[in-house]
């Protein structure tokens, strides 16, 4: 079940990620996506550590777009947001397949 949260969150991860070449529209669309990433994960979330570090790291990408539009650091904070989805899904993985 945690693996298919992964999927959905690596997916809405992906197209955010298709929306950065746009300005005031993709700004507007980015907090839109990321808002509604942060309430998925923050669902699902519960007591676990990952999911709970991921949805911190979330909100602190949108505080950050609302408080000014940088892209190179959003690009950062992006790249940042899908090394620890990967690294969560990773460590899903091993949980379930390793025993």
């Amino acid at each position: 079940m945690i693996e298919s949260h992964v999927d959905t969150v690596s997916l809405k991860l992906l197209q955010i990620k298709s929306l950065i070449f746009d300005t005031q529209q993709l700004r507007r669309k980015l907090m839109q996506s990321l808002q509604e990433l942060f309430e998925t994960v923050s669902r699902w979330a519960g007591s676990d550590p990952e999911s709970m570090r991921i949805a911190g790291y979330i909100a602190q990408v949108l505080n950050n777009l609302a408080k000014s539009y940088e892209e190179r650091r959003f690009n950062d904070d992006l790249k940042e947001l899908e090394r620890l989805i990967q690294q969560a899904k990773e460590l899903k993985e091993k949980e379930g397949g390793g025993g």
